[in-house]
């Protein structure tokens, strides 16, 4: 394990060497890491208006939020719980920002298939989006700026440093065997994924996909924060499955993130910006049964022997 004091691109670095060090020590240090990037990111979204620093500094979060999750028989019950809930709620923050963003980009495209004399409303329709846009910054921008972010940043550290080195009340899998307990772990989230994408498939109901689009990068981050107690490669061919079946998910969520946002900013400003946003909403309804079939399509291709397979020979080439 790479000293935490060297300088590296990353605070540390772990191998498959620390399987045997304590979970709570290797779990406790993931959690670190996160932080410092975190910090990292934080600063930019502070400071400018970049969108893609938004985006990052959202990925920071959900990776953190993924090894909270995982981290219940590791961590104490009630410290976990707390530090979920405020990650919880500043990711919240944060989605309508990004949402805004991405629709903002495109607009122009989306709008270019709607009748000509609807047209007319864009701007007015922007107008209203970059008013919301900048509400929603301002209530994030709040929270950096507050108490919130403060005790978030003091129950993330205490947490990562007093688990680093033991803690005092760890969970009961905090002194076992890093290695099994991230076998144990990866392997139950496998399972539950399997287990929503099955429902999703069944069900007639878009949130159920979105469901287990979160949980599908729950599981992708999840790997990718231990993957270095692995061989290289070792998740590869799963994480490539992933990233697929990811992209074939997006389409429907993205319909209906950018259809409430059209909505809620053509019922605000009214006029034409109104019209506009009826005919884009009309639209995006259309695409969306397009979009279902490709999640449907993206998870028979993902749901197939070999993906459980690959999975279980990595964890148990690993165990050996």
């Amino acid at each position: 394990m790479t000293s935490p004091t060297e300088t590296t691109d990353v605070p540390w670095a772990l191998s498959p060497e620390d399987r045997d060090q304590p979970a709570a020590r290797v779990f406790a240090l993931v959690l670190e890491a996160h932080l410092e990037e975190f910090r990292r990111r934080e600063l930019l979204v502070r400071s400018g208006e970049d969108a893609e620093d938004l985006h990052k500094y959202r990925v920071v979060i959900r990776r953190t939020r993924s090894l909270l999750a995982s981290g219940d028989g590791v961590f104490p019950p009630e410290e976990l719980s707390l530090l979920s809930a405020m990650a919880a709620q500043l990711a919240a923050l944060t989605s309508p920002v990004r949402d805004l963003d991405v629709l903002l980009e495109d607009l122009d495209d989306r709008v270019e298939p709607v009748a000509e004399r609807l047209r007319v409303g864009l701007p007015e329709l922007r107008t209203q989006l970059l008013l919301d846009r900048a509400h929603c910054r301002n209530a994030l921008t709040s929270a950096l700026d507050g108490d919130f972010s403060v005790v978030l940043l003091r129950r993330w550290q205490t947490m990562a440093s007093v688990y680093r080195v033991g803690g005092t009340e760890p969970g009961p899998d905090a002194r076992r065997p890093a290695g099994e307990v991230v076998d144990e772990v990866i392997w139950a989230s496998f399972r539950r994924l399997r287990k929503q994408g099955r429902r999703a498939r069944a069900s007639e109901v878009d949130s159920d996909w979105h469901r287990l689009r979160k949980r599908l990068k729950r599981f992708r981050y999840l790997l990718m924060a231990f993957e270095d107690l692995y061989p290289p490669r070792t998740f590869s061919r799963v994480l490539r499955e992933l990233a697929e079946l990811q992209e074939g998910l997006g389409e429907l969520q993205d319909h209906v993130a950018r259809a409430d946002l059209i909505e809620a900013a053509g019922l605000a400003g009214g006029g034409h910006g109104a019209l506009v946003a009826g005919a884009l909403v009309d639209r995006l309804s259309e695409e969306t049964p397009g979009a279902r079939r490709a999640c449907e399509h993206a998870w028979d291709r993902f749901d197939r022997p070999k993906v459980r397979r690959h999975l279980r020979e990595a964890l148990s080439a690993a165990a050996d």
